[in-house]
This record gives C-alpha cells, sequence and structure tokens, in this order.
C-alpha cells in the first residue's frame, strides 16, 4: 500500500493510522510493479493506472474514489526575458489537462 495522508485514508474507508506490517510504498512505480507482480493491493491515482485497468492488467477493487488533494501553481515575474517561452509552455500545460481530464473517471465516493 502507498503512504496516505490520514485525511484520505479516512475517506477511503480506512483507519487513520498508517499499517503496522507488510510493504509499504513511497514510490508509486515500485508500487504498481509490486501489484502487477501480484504482491498485492495498491491504491494510485487513476491516471496513472488507467492503460493497466483498461487492458486487464489490473482490476479495480470497489468503486471508492478519492478526489486529488495537490494542487499546482505557474508563476513568473513580470517581464520575464522568456516571458514568451513561458507563455508557450503554459499554454501547452493546458492544452495537455484538457485532454487527459476527459479520460479520466469522475472521482465518486460509494457509501
Amino acid at each position: 500500500m502507498a503512504r496516505l495522508a490520514s485525511g484520505r485514508r479516512i475517506a477511503a474507508g480506512l483507519p487513520p493510522h498508517e499499517p503496522t506490517r507488510g510493504p509499504i510504498f513511497d514510490d508509486s512505480g515500485l508500487l504498481l510493479r509490486a501489484a502487477l507482480a501480484g504482491h498485492g493491493v495498491a491504491t494510485a491515482r487513476s491516471l496513472l493506472v488507467r492503460d493497466t485497468l483498461a487492458s486487464g492488467e489490473l482490476v479495480q477493487i470497489g468503486d471508492v474514489r478519492i478526489p486529488p488533494s495537490l494542487e499546482y501553481h505557474v508563476s513568473w515575474r513580470e517581464n520575464h526575458p522568456r516571458e514568451r517561452a513561458i507563455h508557450a509552455f503554459w499554454d501547452w500545460l493546458q492544452d495537455e489537462i484538457a485532454a487527459t481530464v476527459p479520460l479520466m473517471p469522475s472521482p465518486i465516493k460509494s457509501d
């Protein structure tokens, strides 16, 4: 299992404390490799597992989804010498997000 903040564990219906036994991964790539190798279950971001779920390599257990809690911010100094490149990056990033978000399932929580 990956480390989850206690609020996210509670939202998933898990106890608020860390497990006391079994492997705990702090690298999502290693976590998914272990799950693919049959070493247990994993909690993972839907974007990271969508292809393996679609191919049947992994299966989803239950229907609990926890909305992401991370936010990213982009900032730069006004009149930066590379402001044109920064804006081009920002435009590209927004296009990538827009292309990805419709592919992700909507967050739901089962009762």
